[in-house]
């Protein structure tokens, strides 16, 4: 059975705004930031556990029992979370998650003024350093801004940031590739 894409579009934003307007109401601004990291560690088991995918797909199951191995498996997460994904499990829109995601993170940027910037590198940012990129993003995109920080010790150096779906990467690695293209075109496309 196809469904409408209008329908789809309909169930992600009323996710998202059921969500992002309960933490708000429950918890504060400052609670939106952690809610969209747990959502963003559902998505990555799920995508990591093909058993729990398997399980929620189990149409044996009922609403009230997926409910259940959602509060289960993500114990500890915020109990509106739990309760919004649930009732996704429930009506058996799990795969909308990335989605709800996307459309939260516009919500906490248009209807609370609320920016989160994740950023990587390859060692801890000090205070200084977070103020600046905080400062860098208030002032470009015009909302307040949340870090959220990840150390990736794989990166050579330098920094990656995303904010709003846009991209900044300004780590070594990406820097060498930079001048390893500019090279072959310098070069007439040889390399030795």
């Amino acid at each position: 059975m196809k469904t409408n894409r209008l329908v789809i579009n309909g169930k992600i934003e009323a996710y998202a705004k059921t969500l992002c307007t309960g933490v708000f109401e429950q918890n504060g601004r400052e609670e939106l930031a952690e809610v969209r990291n747990q959502i963003r560690l559902c998505i990555r088991q799920l995508r990591s556990n093909p058993k729990f995918i398997q399980a929620l797909k189990d149409e044996a199951l009922s609403g009230e029992q997926l409910e259940g191995l959602i509060a289960n498996g993500f114990a500890g997460f915020n109990p509106i979370l739990l309760k919004v994904v649930g009732v996704m499990a429930s009506n058996r829109d799990m795969e909308l998650l990335p989605r709800v995601f996307h459309a939260f993170d516009r919500h906490m940027a248009d209807d609370y003024n609320l920016v989160t910037v994740d950023v990587t590198t390859a060692v801890e940012l000090d205070d200084h350093l977070r103020g600046m990129i905080r400062d860098k993003v208030e002032r470009e995109i015009g909302k307040d801004a949340i870090i959220n920080e990840r150390i990736n010790k794989d990166m050579l150096g330098g920094i990656v940031m995303t904010a709003q779906g846009k991209r900044i990467d300004a780590s070594v690695r990406a820097q060498m590739n930079k001048a390893r293209i500019e090279l072959k075109k310098n070069n007439g496309g040889e390399s030795k």
